[in-house]
C-alpha cells in the first residue's frame, strides 16, 4: 500500500493501552462456546487466527507465544502499536505472528488465508457504517466454513444514560487547546465542575455520576479511545446479530462464561421472562435490560448448529482443565454477578480444585479420579462451569503443545518481566500450560519482577508511578513506609502461594535467568 492508512476519524493522538483480554484466547473462546451446546474448531490442532485492530497487541503477542502449532495475523491502523508488537515479537523470537500496520479499507490487498478465529475487540462501536461493513465483508470472504468470530461492542441499554456525558467531553476535547493528554483533562475537569455546580444531568443520572468519577482516575489514553473517536455508536443485540445472520453466522453465546449460566445472573422471575422470550433476539433483548448492560463480548459460528447436551459432554471430554487457585486459596474463590456474590462450596467444585492442584487435566479422565469417581458428568461439567466464570480454573494445553510453547513463552516473559516497572507494561505472563495468558495482580507481578533485598522498595515505585494509592482497612491513606512493609510482607505470602501456581503454569522456572534473557 502507499503512505499510511486513512484514520476514518479514528482517534490516534495517542497511542493506547496494553491490555490483556482472556476472552480473546482461542481456547477460552472455544471451552465457552462447547459449554453452551455449540461446536468450535480444534484448538488443539493447527488453526489460523485474525485480530481485527489490535491497539497495543498484548493479547495477540502472548496468544501467538503461547500458541506455536498457530498461525497468527493483525491488523490495526496505528504504525506505533504494529512496529511494538513486531518488536516485542522479534525479541522474544515469536515466528508465527504477522502484524500489518493497514486500515479495513486495505484487507482486501493482502494475502490472508483463511480464517478459523476471527477477533475484533474494541472495535465494532468505535468506527463508522463504511469501516463495519469492510469487516462484514472480509468475514465473508475469509472466515472458514467451520469458523468463529468474536466481537465485543457497547450495548446502546447500558450506555443510554451515558450517550450525553461522552458528547460532553468530545464538544469540549475538540475545541481545547494544548497536548491531546490535557485536552482530555480540560473536558473531565470541565464536566467535574459542571456537577459540582449542580448540573441537573448529573442529579437526574446517578450512572454518568458515577461515570465521570471513575473517568476522573483513568488514564488519558484510555479515555481518548474510549470517548474521542469521530465515531462512536452503542448497539442493539439485535443490530449486531442480523448483520452477522446476513454472512450466515448465528450467536453461539457470549466469551465471558459468567454470563451463559443464567442462574448466577438472573432471577427466578427473570429467567421466567427469558424463557417466555419469543426467539433468540427477544431473549439477549431481555437479558440486556435486566442487566443493565453495557458492553457484551459475542461469539457467532458459521455452521450455525448447535449441538445436543451429550454431544457437548462428549466434546468437553478431551478438553483440558487446569488449576488456577491452590487448595488453601480455595475458601476465597467467589464469583461476583449482578445478582451478588457466589462462593463455590460445593463438594465437587473443591473436589476439582484439589485433583487439577496435582495436574492439568481432562474432563474425561477427571471423573475416575477418585475424589470425582461419585459425580456425575453433569456434576462436573457444571462445577467446572462455575469455576471457569470464576477464574479458579483455565483451559489447558496437551504436554506436547505446553512443550512447544515453552520457549516462546519464557522468552516473552523475560521481556515483560524486565519491563515490569514501565507503566505501560500490563501485569500478565504468557502460560505454555494454558494456551494464553495469566494476569497476576499488579503488585504480585511487581514483586515477581523485582526481586531481591529491595523487591518492595521498587515494587513500591512501580505501584506509585502507576497511580496506585495505598489504604490501610479503615480506608485511611498509609504513609509510604508502612506501604512498603506491607508489600514485603506480601512478597513473602507471595512466595509460598500464587509461586506455586505460577509454578504449575510454567511461569516461575527460574524468574531470574527470564529476567537475564530479556535484558
Amino acid at each position: 500500500m502507499n503512505g499510511a492508512p486513512s484514520t476514518d476519524g479514528y482517534f490516534t493522538d495517542l497511542p493506547y493501552l496494553a491490555h490483556y483480554i482472556r476472552e480473546l484466547n482461542p481456547h477460552v473462546i472455544r471451552a465457552a462456546l462447547n459449554f453452551n451446546s455449540v461446536p468450535a474448531p480444534d484448538t488443539y490442532k493447527s488453526f489460523s487466527y485474525m485480530e481485527l485492530g489490535f491497539g497495543a497487541g498484548l493479547s495477540l503477542v502472548v496468544n501467538a507465544a503461547a500458541n506455536p502449532h498457530a498461525d497468527f495475523y493483525g491488523v490495526d491502523l496505528m504504525q506505533k502499536h504494529v512496529d511494538d508488537v513486531r518488536d516485542v515479537a522479534r525479541a522474544a523470537g515469536i515466528e508465527n505472528l504477522r502484524a500489518d500496520a493497514i486500515g479495513f479499507a486495505q484487507l482486501d490487498d493482502q494475502d490472508y488465508p483463511d480464517f478459523d478465529f476471527i477477533v475484533l475487540h474494541g472495535v465494532w462501536s468505535w468506527i463508522n457504517e463504511q469501516n463495519r461493513q469492510r469487516i462484514l465483508g472480509f468475514i465473508a470472504r475469509k472466515l472458514k466454513s467451520t469458523g468463529v468470530v468474536y466481537v465485543s461492542y457497547n450495548v446502546m441499554t447500558g450506555w443510554a444514560a451515558l450517550l450525553p456525558f461522552r458528547h460532553l467531553l468530545k464538544i469540549k476535547h475538540d475545541r481545547a487547546a494544548g497536548s491531546a493528554d490535557q485536552r482530555i483533562r480540560d473536558a473531565l475537569q470541565q464536566a467535574a465542575e459542571l456537577e459540582k455546580a449542580g448540573a441537573k444531568y448529573f442529579k437526574g443520572n446517578p450512572a454518568a455520576s458515577e461515570k465521570l468519577k471513575n473517568s476522573l482516575t483513568m488514564a488519558p489514553a484510555y479515555l481518548a479511545h474510549e470517548y474521542l473517536n469521530a465515531d462512536w455508536a452503542p448497539f442493539a443485540f439485535e443490530s449486531v446479530a442480523a448483520d452477522m445472520g446476513d454472512l450466515g453466522l448465528a450467536f453461539g453465546g457470549s466469551a465471558e462464561s459468567v454470563f451463559n449460566i443464567a442462574p448466577f445472573n438472573f432471577t427466578a422471575a427473570g429467567q421466567k421472562l427469558i424463557a417466555q422470550a419469543n426467539d433468540l433476539i427477544e431473549a439477549e433483548t431481555l437479558k440486556d435490560v435486566l442487566l443493565n448492560q453495557r458492553f457484551r463480548r459475542d461469539v457467532y459460528v458459521a455452521t450455525g448448529k448447535y449441538s445436543t447436551r451429550n454431544a457437548m459432554l462428549a466434546d468437553l471430554k478431551t478438553t483440558l482443565f487446569a488449576g488456577l487457585v491452590t487448595p488453601e486459596l480455595y475458601p476465597q474463590v467467589s464469583l461476583q454477578t449482578a445478582l451478588g456474590i457466589f462462593k463455590g462450596k460445593m463438594p465437587s467444585h473443591r473436589a476439582l480444585i484439589d485433583t487439577l492442584a496435582e495436574k492439568p487435566d481432562a474432563l474425561e479422565n477427571l471423573l475416575t479420579h477418585p475424589a470425582l469417581a461419585s459425580f456425575t458428568i453433569e456434576d462436573v461439567a457444571g462445577s467446572l462451569a462455575f469455576l471457569l466464570a470464576a477464574r479458579a480454573v483455565g483451559t489447558a494445553l496437551p504436554p506436547d503443545l505446553q512443550e512447544r510453547a515453552r520457549p516462546a513463552c519464557d522468552r516473552l516473559n523475560a521481556w515483560l518481566l524486565s519491563n515490569a516497572n514501565d507503566g505501560a507494561v500490563s501485569p500478565v505472563l504468557a502460560s505454555p500450560v494454558l494456551g494464553g495468558g495469566f494476569e497476576l495482580p499488579l503488585q504480585d507481578f511487581l514483586i515477581m519482577a523485582n526481586r531481591g533485598p529491595t523487591a518492595a522498595e521498587r515494587a513500591f515505585e512501580g505501584l506509585k508511578a502507576r497511580g496506585q494509592s495505598f489504604l490501610g482497612g479503615d480506608g485511611q491513606s498509609l504513609s509510604d513506609s508502612v506501604a512498603v512493609e506491607n508489600l514485603k510482607r506480601r512478597a513473602e505470602q507471595f512466595a509460598k502461594e500464587p509461586g506455586s501456581i505460577l509454578k504449575a503454569l510454567g511461569l516461575a522456572r527460574d524468574v531470574d535467568v527470564l529476567k537475564a534473557q530479556g535484558q
